[in-house]
């Protein structure tokens, strides 16, 4: 046997969230238990009265009971489990209403009223939480992107400057080929076509100037040649 406050403490002990209420009525509508501190009955000229549902002083409960009773004429006219969204005081509610009867005649009616803020609470936290990993995700894999660009783009970026020191005849300008990807390769074929140029413009500088030494001895021998002949010509006229 247990008293209408033995069931109220075990209904205290189920740990739904903060702001749930359970509550167990009889098809008359009047309270048998509840999770919440208020009382199930008062005394009125002296004599013991049950509180209903509707007479319930917590809010949640009689809210309930008046949402559930507003599509009913009473209690009696709830048959099997049911699973309902409501409002109470403007806000979104789960109801569950379970019925309950034994041999010795108790015809009761099990109520869960839990608000769908604190139902959908952990669903909205995993949300969040998988929004900052995206957003997380999101930010690493731009920094990885970033970095490898730079990777990738500075050393054609360094081609590009040694390309354009070699037009100007720089030729000591060193060509970075620390890599073994294509771009190591690409600027290592670089570093063996700037080398082969610098050779054969060395050896370009070295014939024409040569050549410039060759014409020069020709001009003087041609310069010698014309005096000589002007000094004949003169001594035959002379003559």
């Amino acid at each position: 046997d247990l008293s209408q406050s033995d069931i109220g403490q075990i209904l205290q002990t189920i740990d739904i969230s903060a702001a749930s209420s359970i509550f167990i009525v009889e098809r008359s509508g009047e309270l048998i238990a509840t999770s919440t501190d208020t009382p199930v009955a008062i005394t009125q000229d002296e004599q013991t009265v049950r509180l209903t549902a509707l007479d319930s002083q917590d809010e949640t409960i009689q809210l309930a009971a008046q949402a559930l009773t507003t599509d009913r004429a009473d209690w009696q006219d709830m048959g099997d489990t049911e699973t309902l969204s409501l409002t109470i005081d403007d806000q979104p509610h789960f109801v569950r209403i379970i019925p309950w009867s034994d041999e010795f005649g108790l015809d009761w009616q099990i109520v869960m009223v839990v608000p769908k803020q604190d139902f959908m609470g952990e669903i909205n936290q995993n949300v969040q939480r998988t929004l900052l990993l995206c957003v997380a995700a999101l930010g690493l894999s731009s920094l990885v992107g970033i970095l490898t660009a730079r990777w990738i783009v500075q050393p054609i970026l360094k081609l590009n400057q040694s390309a354009k020191d070699l037009a100007q005849g720089q030729w000591t300008t060193p060509v970075i080929a620390e890599r073994n990807d294509e771009v190591g390769q690409l600027a290592l074929s670089f570093k063996e076509m700037a080398s082969q140029l610098q050779s054969s413009f060395g050896l370009l500088e070295q014939r024409v100037q040569e050549r410039t030494v060759e014409l020069a001895e020709a001009k003087d021998m041609a310069d010698q040649a014309n005096q000589a002949k002007s000094e004949y010509l003169a001594n035959m006229s002379h003559e």
